[in-house]
């Protein structure tokens, strides 16, 4: 590979990272929200539901509470931030073809718990959290991959 092409690689990586800081902060204000509500900081919790209620519903019934608060945002969100994260160190370790098979299977798990959810069967914590953390690992290999590819063409990176 050209020396040039090197470079332009190196472009295409600066977004990803970027993707990959927006991950990191989105899961550590879930890790910020847990900690100020176990701590009883209403202050901080109050600021991040503010900012949750960009992003979600918070209906009460589906957020997890501790020490009388509320979480920021439902805990499928929660499941999706922290599912994110977890696919940053995922998708480093899987091909191409294991990536898609993966984004496929998350998104139909998450399909499914919404629907299930929606109608009103085994619609519990737990399975909110479960499901969003297999969603979230979907949804940022979908990014990641999205991002590499419209970089990729968008540099006109060659494979030779």
């Amino acid at each position: 590979m050209s020396k040039k092409n090197n470079e332009k690689i190196k472009e295409a990586a600066l977004p990803v990272f970027f993707l990959r800081i927006f991950v990191f902060s989105l899961f550590l204000l879930v890790v910020i929200d847990l900690l100020s509500m176990l701590s009883g900081q209403f202050i901080i919790h109050r600021y991040l539901v503010n900012f949750g209620s960009l992003t979600c519903h918070q209906i009460r019934e589906k957020c997890i509470s501790l020490n009388g608060m509320y979480s920021f945002v439902c805990s499928r969100c929660i499941g999706v931030y922290v599912g994110s994260f977890i696919g940053i160190f995922l998708f480093q370790r899987l091909d191409l073809f294991n990536s898609l098979n993966t984004i496929f299977i998350s998104f139909t798990v998450l399909l499914i718990a919404f629907l299930l959810s929606q109608w009103g069967i085994n619609d519990h914590m737990i399975l909110r959290l479960i499901s969003g953390i297999i969603g979230g690992i979907g949804i940022y290999f979908t990014l990641e991959i999205i991002i590499q590819n419209i970089f990729k063409k968008f540099l006109f990176i060659s494979s030779n």
